[in-house]
């Protein structure tokens, strides 16, 4: 809890009507010659409340407990730096009340008379000013105060994990630094892409994710955000397609969009996303082919586009992403034979095609030395089951149900140590199932 609670009563001396000015990120006058006086500091309060907030204060609201906490509690002046701290105080003041500091897991040195740098989850460069905030899974809930946009070094901001709803103020775009912005799993809602998003030309991270966002499209103007190297809004009630734009995003490493409804096709052309490491599409209501040029971002190590309607078969390109450890396409409508360059993926530990409608021989996974998890089920494949499968280690889960296999089960099934689940029934296996040790699986 904090070191210094507030009172909730009136300040002694508040100046509760401010001048309807627009919120501006600096105070509007100059400290006063007399900042270390009561009457000057309380004229440099009145100054940086009018910039802040720019309408009246009723003492029973956040705006109004931050003013009295700040005037008759805390004992800042603006002597030192201008005021930069005393701002700075009061916006985090603000954005405490807003979000039921009182009541956060961890509220440590909040509103004690220590330099704000030391409060909880509050980060200050060399120069003392903040630039982060990082209260993550601490039962924060409200709206976020617009106000946060002027502490103007901000950079990064992590909110993940709490109950805030409202929308995410579209002035934190314009701040000069933002490069980390994490609100994913709250109740958020309005227009996820606004176009003020399109001004933080300095996002290296955006999350946001696991909101309630509604009939939200991904504009073509998400080119205008070329530093982003992380772009996570899964289940946000996206709709509309994929813009081709996204391939405008040379920096991107990680592309996270599932448990949406985005229709359409995956663009054609992803050849430019040099850096992309994990992409993921699943659940939404995607049409087309597997686009080839995914098979030319070398540097791709998860590719999920479980439950959607891809349809056509997998082009030759795949083989060459060598670095791929997962790759799961699940519950589509995609056919013919794998490519024989799919047996290239010798980094693979998860394989999921169930339920599509692939026909042909069965991968040759021998090269697969760190393989884990195999399923196949639904499918139309054909030919019999290589031995060397049950001679990975790792291997725990293999599901082969539902095709057209024949042959027998391989005698060395049994070398699989780690093996939990094993399914094949329903294909044309013929022969005895050979004989293993009780202590032979995990």
């Amino acid at each position: 809890t904090p070191t210094s609670v507030p009172t909730t009563s009136s300040p002694t001396t508040l100046v509760t009507t401010m001048k309807s000015a627009a919120p501006t990120s600096v105070p509007t006058q100059s400290p006063t010659r007399f900042c270390a006086s009561v009457q000057g500091r309380l004229e440099d309060i009145d100054g940086i409340a009018t910039a802040v907030i720019g309408s009246t204060i009723e003492p029973d609201t956040p705006e109004g407990r931050a003013l009295n906490w700040i005037v008759n509690i805390d004992t800042m002046n603006s002597c030192d730096d201008g005021g930069i701290a005393l701002l700075e105080r009061f916006v985090l003041a603000l954005f405490y009340y807003n979000t039921g500091g009182d009541n956060w897991l961890n509220n440590d040195r909040w509103l004690s008379l220590s330099s704000h740098c030391t409060w909880a989850g509050i980060e200050c460069g060399t120069d003392g000013r903040v630039d982060t905030i990082s209260l993550n899974q601490n039962d924060l809930w409200g709206e976020i105060p617009a106000a946060l946009s002027n502490l103007v070094n901000l950079s990064v901001l992590k909110l993940f994990d709490n109950e805030l709803e409202g929308n995410v103020p579209y002035s934190l775009f314009q701040l000069p630094n933002l490069s980390f912005l994490d609100v994913e799993a709250n109740n958020l809602s309005g227009n996820l892409f606004h176009p003020a998003v399109f001004n933080a030309t300095t996002l290296v991270r955006f999350r946001a994710s696991f909101n309630q966002f509604e009939g939200t499209t991904i504009p073509s103007d998400i080119a205008q955000l070329a530093s982003l190297q992380q772009l996570w809004i899964a289940d946000c009630g996206l709709v509309g397609s994929i813009p081709p734009e996204i391939n405008q995003l040379l920096e991107l490493n990680d592309f996270f969009a599932y448990n949406n409804s985005l229709t359409g096709p995956i663009p054609d052309d992803l050849s430019m996303l040099r850096n992309l490491r994990r992409l993921d599409l699943s659940n939404n209501l995607l049409t087309g082919t597997f686009p080839s040029s995914i098979g030319l971002l070398l540097s791709l190590e998860k590719i999920i586009l479980s439950r959607n309607s891809l349809t056509g078969s997998m082009p030759s390109t795949i083989g060459n992403l060598q670095l791929m450890t997962d790759f799961l396409l699940d519950q589509n409508s995609m056919s013919s034979s794998l490519p024989p360059d799919f047996d290239f993926l010798v980094s693979l530990q998860s394989l999921n095609l169930d339920g599509n409608s692939f026909t042909g021989r069965l991968p040759d996974y021998t090269a697969w030395d760190d393989l884990r998890y195999i399923n196949i089920n639904n499918n139309q494949f054909n030919g019999t089951i290589l031995p060397s499968l049950f001679n990975k280690q790792n291997l725990e889960f293999v599901y082969f149900s539902n095709n057209t296999l024949t042959g027998s089960i391989p005698s060395n099934y049994g070398n699989a140590s780690s093996l939990i689940d094993l399914w094949l029934n329903g294909n044309h296996l013929t022969g005895s199932i050979p004989t293993v040790g009780s202590d032979d699986f995990a």
